[in-house]
């Protein structure tokens, strides 16, 4: 599909005024069928969620001690992440997802 985009290209830009004309019309009509492709794709969604790092989460703590990280009685990476995540705000408080 995207060589015959490109040849169609190749061909309307060796051709002058009216000639490119047709090339230009079939172009156009492959660029249509791509955004259709593209469009039945995006409408069908996608299954996801913003998440919360451990590390930006209000339940996260590291402990010096241990060098062990914790968010809400668990082991963690910092970069771990989890459903109950609540992001800290800038404030020291949180906010959720």
């Amino acid at each position: 599909m995207l060589d015959e985009l490109r040849d169609l290209f190749l061909a309307a830009l060796t051709f002058d005024g009216d000639d490119a004309m047709p090339l230009v019309i079939k172009w156009n009509k492959e660029i249509d069928r791509i955004q259709a492709v593209f469009d039945r794709m995006t409408d069908k969604g996608v299954d996801a969620v913003p998440v919360v790092r451990c590390k930006d989460c209000k339940h996260y703590q590291h402990d010096a001690f241990l060098d062990h990280d914790w968010c809400d009685g668990r082991c963690v990476t910092p970069d771990y992440f989890c459903a109950d995540g609540e992001r800290r705000s800038m404030d020291g408080g949180y906010t959720n997802g």
